[in-house]
């Protein structure tokens, strides 16, 4: 699967609906999904704190995912993170 940003390989809940998402490239960005999608559908509970920590990695897809189906492209999830630190590389 090809991607311009590059796979999601880990995901941390920080606070409300900001998560810490780590990139395969190093980079760790923190997103407020809440920004990223309209309140419906199998974003209804996006403003929950419950439901953003609830967020996993799917290692088939290269990003995170909810169990709702909810998920985002890693494209959308890097452009829209703020850089907050550069790690190693993925293993």
């Amino acid at each position: 699967m090809n991607h311009m940003a590059p796979d999601v390989f880990k995901v941390r809940h920080l606070h409300g609906t900001v998560l810490e998402v780590c990139f395969a490239d190093g980079c760790r960005r923190e997103i407020d999904v809440a920004e990223l999608a309209e309140a419906h559908g199998v974003f209804a509970d996006i403003r929950s704190a419950d439901f953003v920590a609830a967020a996993r990695v799917n290692p088939d897809t290269g990003t995170i995912e909810w169990p709702s189906g909810a998920d985002f492209s890693p494209d959308v999830l890097y452009q829209a993170g703020k850089l907050v630190g550069r790690d190693g590389l993925a293993a």
